[in-house]
């Protein structure tokens, strides 16, 4: 028999939850719900956002750190402040605040150092005038600004940005500026604002690249890391819109009927989400769009399973948009969603 304290299948696992206000992050036991540890991450008082994310994973060592990053708005510390956390002990390990207004926080990616993968994110201040530039002003960690990997990732990224009247997406080039704009707009007469944008996942992980459908053939996911779904509303009808962050080009665009806010969305793979209230049916409501190419020529359900097929150019997912396959459904649910995972 197995030890009470054993857990050989481990679902024992521990949820990491944060509180801006109190500016606290807590580790939480998945079983009974117990506390296993906090970390007092703003001790000058509440903070705007704080979020927990990698920070470094060891191939020699059972060590977890996380990272808390959070913003404060007022007060001497105001800007960004990101404080290392030991996974399993709650332990700060490192503080380190970059103080400024206007301080955002962007993942660059990862590198090699030593034995360890090490997360990098740049600290970004945003110019909110006519020209939406944006400069690092700091690196964490600092090391990471030597690294080319990471240099190589700041000279491709393009963040987005919400303008002030909520119905623009701007996309911005580190160190240049704007590079796009694209206005929000639906067929309703109402002028419609933005109401929630979502990105994809970068580390998210795919774990096939082709759905089998009825009957015989197969269905190539399309899928763009730089997704991000916008959703609009005038109080009436919802725009749910798919666009590509790097170029600013429109992949799908619906209009949804009869449905309002508050509403909440997801970009995951080849598919995205949003769950809004349905006016006519007086019901919360999922509807979910996926996005697929037609099968290739040299692809088979053999070499797929196999793993042995290597594509030509014709399976990839970055493929003309005039075969784009748009697969929709909507389903109904009982309950508002705080949010979609």
């Amino acid at each position: 028999l197995l030890r009470p304290t054993r857990d050989m299948d481990g679902f024992r696992q521990q949820i990491v939850v944060t509180s801006a206000r109190a500016g606290m992050v807590a580790a939480l036991h998945s079983g009974d719900g117990r506390v296993l540890w906090e970390a007092d991450i703003a001790e000058v008082g509440a903070l705007e956002t704080l979020v927990v994310a990698p920070w470094s994973v060891s191939v020699t060592e059972t060590e977890t750190l996380l990272v808390a990053l959070g913003r404060a708005v007022s007060g001497v510390d105001r800007g960004v402040r990101a404080s290392v956390i030991d996974g399993f002990t709650g332990k700060i390990m490192m503080d380190d605040v970059v103080v400024g207004d206007n301080l955002t926080v962007v993942p660059v990616g990862t590198y090699e150092r030593e034995t360890r993968t090490q997360h990098a994110f740049a600290v970004v201040v945003d110019d909110t005038g006519p020209n939406y530039t944006s400069n690092v002003v700091a690196m964490l960690p600092k090391e990471a600004s030597g690294e080319a990997s990471v240099v190589k990732s700041l000279e491709s990224i393009v963040q987005w940005k919400v303008t002030e009247d909520m119905r623009s997406l701007v996309g911005i080039k580190m160190g240049v500026g704007e590079l796009w704009r694209v206005g929000i707009s639906g067929t309703s007469s109402r002028k419609k604002e933005i109401l929630e944008v979502v990105g994809r996942d970068t580390d998210e992980a795919m774990y096939s690249v082709a759905k089998p459908i009825y009957g015989g053939g197969i269905l190539v996911k399309s899928v763009n890391p730089n997704a991000v779904l916008v959703i609009a509303g005038d109080g009436e009808n919802l725009g749910v819109t798919l666009f590509d962050s790097a170029t600013g080009r429109v992949i799908v665009s619906q209009e949804i009927l009869h449905a309002r806010g508050p509403v909440k969305g997801i970009v995951s793979e080849n598919w995205a989400a949003v769950h809004y209230w349905d006016s006519d049916a007086a019901r919360w409501t999922v509807s979910v769009i996926d996005l697929y190419h037609p099968q290739p020529d040299d692809l088979t359900v053999t070499a797929l399973l196999a793993g042995t097929y290597r594509s030509s150019g014709n399976a990839s997912p970055y493929g003309p948009r005039e075969d784009l396959i748009v697969d929709s459904a909507t389903f109904r649910v009982k309950f508002a969603a705080s949010c979609l995972a």
